[in-house]
């Protein structure tokens, strides 16, 4: 059941226009892979009503910002919004955004971004070993040469996000979540 509900989150990031660029490319890098799961998670969220503000504004916070993840999700739209991406290279650049993508390059900083939202209604994505168990809420990782995900659901519940019972169900849960 968990890896048939995988295969259909990636088969939605898939062929809900992100296709197009990962099938022109081949098969799809990590990267791909990591943007198509952004593009989902957002549907698979419930944000608070004063969080649905036009546009739908994914941030990535790194060093050096993967060209992947903004060739995949520039242009489209999610739940009805379109997504306009932002790249921050410092702690300090960032500013209001519903989803927040740490590299493992800027990882070190994670705590500083945390403080920086300030409780604020967003869902903060990273790639780092123990980055879910320090604060953050979605946690890529790789497993068999699959990207894989766990979730901490007390960080996103913090934060004011309830997480689909799907998507709980096909992540590994760590630190606040039911292990």
């Amino acid at each position: 059941m968990r890896c048939a509900f995988l295969t259909a989150l990636c088969g939605l990031a898939l062929s809900a226009g992100v296709s197009r660029y990962v099938q022109a490319q081949g098969s799809p890098s990590e990267y791909e892979v990591k943007a198509a799961f952004l593009y989902n998670f957002a549907a698979f969220v419930e944000w608070p009503d004063e969080a649905t503000s036009q546009p739908f504004r994914i941030g990535i916070m790194s060093v050096d910002p993967p060209p992947e993840i903004t060739a995949v999700l520039r242009g489209r739209t999610v739940v009805g919004r379109a997504i306009e991406l932002r790249i921050f290279r410092r702690v300090e650049d960032v500013t209001s955004v519903d989803v927040l993508f740490i590299t493992a390059d800027a990882a070190v900083r994670l705590n500083a971004a945390l403080q920086r939202l300030d409780g604020g209604a967003v869902l903060v994505v990273g790639e780092s070993e123990g980055f879910a168990r320090h604060g953050g809420m979605i946690n890529f990782y790789l497993e068999n040469d699959r990207v894989r995900f766990e979730i901490n659901r007390g960080a996103a519940e913090a934060a004011g996000l309830r997480l689909s019972s799907q998507l709980l169900r096909i992540a590994r849960l760590v630190a606040g979540g039911e292990e």
